[in-house]
């Protein structure tokens, strides 16, 4: 998508983001490096207190630092953003926080966020970098408000649901079982594992069992 139109409204948005935030003490807690390196870079250093990459170095920061926001992603190197929302909101209600969803915005795990999504919380799709959608949940974190971009709003309601038969079928699938070793272990035919996947497969529309290993891991359909 070409989005050289749409330069001097990201200038102009910059700005604001950084008029918004000016009396407050922000962590970057990002799994790109490459983007983290970028915020920091555009923001005023007084602003930024800390930054990390992954779960358990973002909690140890926040602990240290104690901001009044902190921009998350979906994924991390390790862990996961989506979690991480939970964990700082019950331990700092006050917190306000940006959450970015990098990639496909489906995800049981974002599903129950999006759910239980609270107030000072922001969760907005990669998709629409660029676009007013990320000021707009700018500015809902900026007065404590709660915002939810419409492509996550979308797809949140529309995720794939598979039985706990078909979720076992998975994980003994992914932990390369054959059809007959599966049916071994869940005490079922194989003529029933492989109706099982079928299902599944019709569910996430793929074709092969290698697709929907991929399909599941990514959607987090498994749980935890």
């Amino acid at each position: 998508m070409d989005l050289t139109s749409q330069l001097p409204q990201m200038r102009r948005n910059h700005q604001r983001v950084l008029d918004l935030f000016a009396e407050d003490r922000m962590v970057l807690g990002l799994g790109c490096r490459a983007l983290l390196s970028s915020l920091a870079s555009q923001l005023l250093p007084e602003q930024i207190v800390g930054a990390a990459t992954t779960e358990r170095s973002i909690l140890q920061v926040m602990e240290r630092e104690t901001p009044d926001v902190v921009v998350l992603s979906e994924p991390l190197e390790e862990g996961s953003g989506v979690a991480l929302v939970t964990t700082l909101k019950e331990r700092w209600p006050h917190l306000r926080i940006l959450l970015l969803v990098m990639g496909d915005p489906r995800s049981e795990r974002l599903h129950n966020c999006v759910k239980a999504l609270q107030q000072g919380v922001s969760v907005v799709s990669d998709r629409f970098i660029g676009s007013g959608t990320v000021m707009a949940a700018v500015q809902s974190l900026s007065v404590g408000a709660r915002f939810l971009d419409s492509a996550i709003a979308t797809t949140a309601d529309n995720l794939p649901r598979l039985s706990e038969r078909e979720k076992d079928v998975m994980r003994w699938q992914l932990a390369g079982l054959s059809n007959g070793e599966i049916a071994a272990q869940l005490q079922i035919s194989p003529e029933t594992v492989k109706s099982h996947l079928s299902n599944v497969f019709q569910k996430l529309d793929v074709r092969n069992r290698q697709q929907a290993a991929l399909m599941v891991l990514q959607l987090g359909l498994l749980g935890t």
